[in-house]
């Protein structure tokens, strides 16, 4: 007897207590602009399966969701259960049937709801009271190719919590650009106008219907003494994107434009040395999107480049339509050295062709760098000059101005004992400034990348070539020029670098002779 109860006790534990699942809603018919409040009670508390709410979901638009569960005695039982409740907005009018919930072998009953069209109201509202219109601009773009739409409400009624449907379609990447208030004359009346301005750019080929535009509101309504409910709506229409022409160049940028202009600030042959740094400044203006899709204007040439050429270029500024690129350009070698022209494909939806943006080839006359061999030339005018005075004859007797002359020339050469001395005393405070005492080796102080950079093209145009620099040296001196083109010249100065030019300055010097005189690396801070 004891075993039979024992397994009847355990009979009653194992066996699985049915949940009890009761769906409600507040109302079983209702407008396409009004919710819905649906609550669904599951005792003893478990989770409802994704798969029914995914199923809601897709009848109606889960707006709001909630959670409560509660413990309650009842005839002295302990019974749970949670409240589910959901605010729900239809995505259609007609009979939608809210699916039951399953929770083991207990499920809710399904619930029939019918929608109205909201624009079927009957609200008192004369038809002219408010006026909804939405058009589109281009009923057939490409793909890529943005269009415009623009909803315009205008009203000369009062109204509270008014409410346009949001607007975005599948398929097309929405902007928008522009949004006001403002008033308008219509049949000699004036209404209060609401205008938005929304860019569609579709990304796929094919037929699309676009979304109507409704808009949701409450009106005074003097003859039952409360505000009541209307809508109104505009339909957009639906739309044909056309693909890409098989015409177009594979794998350049789709450009589906109206115009599409480049253009540049260099002549078609351009003289300059080597070394020097050219300015580059590129322009692509485009009509018909923005300028946030428009490709690389160099794109196409940069692997063309020679070696000898060197491009530097600055981040690209895109506004109002336009990138604009600005490059800085140098040549390492003398001769002639052309770029290739540049061609960017468009296609004109105006003429539905293909078409081209284009810029000319670009020559350049490379010259050798003189500026060294030309400074020098004044410094032996300046020496014969220097050696005139002394061939003034002093000691001919017959001359009736001579002790003129030799007062002249007494002078003169005090002045250049004056000079000398003032060249020794700054000779000897500018050594201070480059020489260490006690070591005799030359001490650059360079405040900024800047100032390395100057010292570094005064070597080269003093001596040319500079020998004996290893492949890490040079790499340090083109990360040199990298900085200043990159706008890095404030910078402090790198000691690695420094200690380079130091050692090459005096190598040179030694080599050279460099005439016997010195220079300063630097310029002193004085």
């Amino acid at each position: 007897m004891v075993k039979r109860l024992a397994l009847l006790f355990l009979a009653i534990i194992a066996f699985p207590v049915s949940a009890e699942v009761i769906a409600q809603v507040d109302r079983t018919e209702i407008y396409d602009d009004e919710p819905l409040n649906l609550t669904i009670r599951v005792s003893p508390v478990a989770d409802l399966p994704q798969a029914d709410l995914n199923a809601l979901n897709s009848l109606f638009d889960i707006e709001q969701q909630f959670r409560q569960e509660r413990r309650q005695i009842i005839n002295g039982n302990r019974v749970s259960f949670v409240d589910y409740q959901f605010r729900l907005q239809p995505k259609e009018t007609g009979t939608v049937t809210i699916p039951s919930f399953r929770i083991g072998n207990s499920q809710s009953q399904p619930i029939l709801i019918r929608v109205l069209d909201s624009t079927q109201r009957q609200d008192g509202l004369a038809d002219d009271a408010v006026l909804l219109t939405a058009t589109v601009d281009q009923r057939d773009p490409f793909v890529d190719q943005p269009i415009i739409l623009t909803v315009e409400l205008a009203y000369k009624i009062q109204f509270r919590s008014g409410e346009l449907s949001s607007f975005d379609p599948e398929q097309f990447e929405t902007r928008l650009l522009d949004e006001g208030r403002s008033t308008r004359q219509i049949n000699g009346t004036t209404y209060n106008l609401f205008r938005r301005v929304i860019e569609l750019t579709p990304k796929q080929a094919g037929l699309f219907s676009l979304p109507d535009i409704r808009l949701t509101a409450e009106y005074p309504n003097q003859a039952l003494g409360r505000y009541q409910r209307f809508s109104r709506k505009a339909e957009t229409g639906s739309i044909q994107v056309r693909a890409i022409p098989q015409t177009y160049p594979a794998g350049a940028y789709w450009l589906p434009l109206t115009g599409l202009f480049l253009s540049d600030n260099l002549q078609n042959t351009n003289s300059l040395m080597t070394g020097e740094h050219l300015d580059w400044q590129l322009k692509l203006e485009a009509d018909g999107t923005p300028a946030e899709n428009l490709p690389p204007i160099l794109a196409q040439i940069e692997e063309q480049l020679p070696p000898t050429v060197r491009l530097y270029r600055n981040p690209p500024v895109m506004e109002d339509g336009q990138r604009r690129e600005s490059v800085a350009l140098s040549f390492t070698e003398a001769g002639t050295v052309t770029l290739p022209d540049i061609r960017i494909p468009w296609w004109n939806v105006e003429t539905d062709q293909l078409a081209w943006a284009h810029l000319p080839a670009r020559t350049f006359n490379i010259q050798p760098d003189t500026s060294a061999a030309q400074t020098q030339e004044p410094q032996t005018e300046q020496s014969q000059d220097a050696a005139r005075p002394t061939t003034t004859n002093m000691t001919d007797p017959e001359q009736p101005s001579s002790i003129i002359w030799i007062s002249l020339t007494l002078l003169s050469t005090m002045g250049w004992l004056f000079t000398l001395i003032i060249w020794w005393m700054q000779s000897t405070r500018h050594r201070r400034y480059r020489e260490k005492p006690d070591t005799g080796k030359q001490d650059v102080t360079s405040a900024t990348v800047s100032a390395q950079y100057q010292t570094y093209l005064t070597l080269k145009r003093r001596f040319g070539d500079l020998p004996d620099v290893s492949s890490e040296e040079t790499d340090l001196l083109n990360k040199l020029e990298e900085k200043v083109m990159a706008g890095c010249g404030e910078e402090p100065a790198d000691r690695k670098t420094e200690r380079l030019l130091q050692r090459i300055a005096k190598q040179q010097t030694v080599q050279k002779g460099a005439n016997g005189s010195d220079y300063e690396l630097y310029p002193v801070q004085r």
